[in-house]
């Protein structure tokens, strides 16, 4: 018999969100995205927010071709992310 995991009790509310980010900012961008999440949670009572790829850091791809090291987002310890 397969193993069948309950379906959640209540739904999950899931926001999309969309905002032009200050290229090679992440301080700035993390800013703003912490923001519309707050906003999120607060007016819609979403528990996800999901933003575009590469969001935190502007979408510079020239601007990360030419620093990778810098414009890399560590979870973990990366105190450009403590707006959040």
């Amino acid at each position: 018999m397969p193993h069948t995991v309950p379906l959640p009790s209540r739904p999950l509310r899931i926001a999309t969100a969309q905002a032009c980010p200050e290229p090679g900012d992440i301080v700035a961008n993390t800013a703003t995205a912490a923001a519309m999440v707050r906003e999120a949670a607060q007016h819609s009572g979403a528990q996800v927010v999901v933003f575009p790829e590469k969001f935190l850091t502007g979408y510079g791809p020239e601007l990360i071709r030419a620093d990778p090291e810098r414009r890399a987002v560590q979870a973990a310890g990366d105190e450009r992310l403590a707006p959040c």
